[in-house]
């Protein structure tokens, strides 16, 4: 087994990868920072479930047909074969963790 601990920079980073394969067997994740109304990339989830956890800062999830409000220590869980992507909403920097991992589908 291959224990590992990271620490999350203190400045701004933009957009940081934590861990993907080989470190992990599946799982994906990053740390992101948007500035005021800054967003990231339209994109789809596919075959993989995402959760988005809200660290500071306010924030939306844009969905095709709508959106939902993020704040701080808020998560956010995005189903597969979702497009989506995440804005800033608020005055300060947003930043925020992604954990994304591939679903099985039978």
């Amino acid at each position: 087994m291959n224990i590992q601990i990271l620490s999350l920079p203190k400045e701004e980073v933009g957009y940081l990868p934590i861990l993907r394969p080989p470190v992990s067997q599946k799982l994906h994740s990053g740390y992101v920072t948007l500035a005021p109304s800054q967003a990231g990339d339209r994109h789809s989830t596919e075959t993989y479930e995402e959760m988005i956890v809200v660290l500071q800062g306010l924030g939306e999830l844009c969905l095709e047909h709508s959106t939902i409000e993020l704040s701080a220590l808020q998560i956010a869980y995005v189903p597969p074969h979702t497009t989506h992507w995440v804005r800033n909403r608020g005055e300060v920097p947003l930043h925020y963790l992604y954990i994304v991992t591939q679903v099985i589908e039978e």
